[in-house]
């Protein structure tokens, strides 16, 4: 008689940046572990307390950032969102020098994982996939803002922030403030534009309700998991 040996599906899930880059990773790392998949997010250690205390498996993988609110902290900060070479720093500063170590962080992530997936800036991700043979999907997850419904205000600093910017306040559930422009002034202005028009918390309780209705985290590991199944799983970037 053959024994019904059920084995759990071990994912891995590696980015680098803000708690925008993050948090999408995180929903989906709780909707796994309705479906009994085992999700390990590979990040950097600043998040390693955020990501333990919701019981998710935590990885690290260089490069290694400075503490928060630290004079290095801040040099880098300014460096990344620089709007003019911010993308460049990021690179040639950050990224590029660590891909090394990167990637033997992330190659030790992987043992025993049944996927991997990459934010596109974790530079290591295709030379892992190809060095390992690990099913490997690149992909940049949207953040989930519009999820909570409520009307905000946004402040973009550099790289994708002024398009995200334009397209909610374009869906009527925002207001942004160039960087340029972060004055006491204007914040209260837009606050006072924001809290007192109630069209902006109607639409933005229009959309989110949208957007939940939508699954996204669900449809995600539903494909996920039917691609694991079927073993015709392709790496993409």
């Amino acid at each position: 008689m053959k024994k019904n040996i059920f084995r759990r599906r071990r994912v891995v899930m590696a980015t680098i940046g803000s708690l925008g880059d993050l948090h999408p990773y995180i929903s989906l790392a709780l909707e796994m572990r309705k479906r009994y998949i085992e999700p390990v997010i590979a990040t950097s250690n600043t998040y390693r307390e955020r990501i333990e205390s919701l019981n998710i498996e935590f990885r690290e993988i260089r490069p290694a950032m400075p503490e928060p609110e630290t004079p290095e902290y801040f040099k880098m900060i300014d460096g990344v969102v620089d709007p003019n070479r911010g993308a460049e720093y990021l690179f040639k500063q950050i990224l590029v020098p660590a891909v090394r170590d990167m990637y033997a962080d992330l190659r030790e992530a992987i043992y025993g994982a049944d996927l991997l997936v990459t934010h596109p800036i974790v530079l290591a991700g295709p030379l892992v996939a190809q060095k390992t043979s690990i099913p490997w999907v690149s992909t940049e997850l949207a953040p989930a803002s519009l999820w909570s419904a409520f009307d905000p205000w946004v402040g973009p600093f550099a790289h994708d922030q002024p398009d995200n910017g334009a397209r909610v306040e374009r869906l009527g559930v925002a207001r942004t403030i160039p960087r340029n422009s972060y004055k006491a002034g204007r914040v209260a202005s837009e606050l006072k534009e924001l809290l007192g028009n109630p069209s902006y918390a109607r639409t933005a309780r229009e959309v989110g309700s949208r957007v939940r209705a939508e699954g996204g985290g669900a449809m995600a590991v539903d494909l996920i998991l039917d691609q694991l199944n079927t073993g015709h799983l392709r790496s993409v970037a």
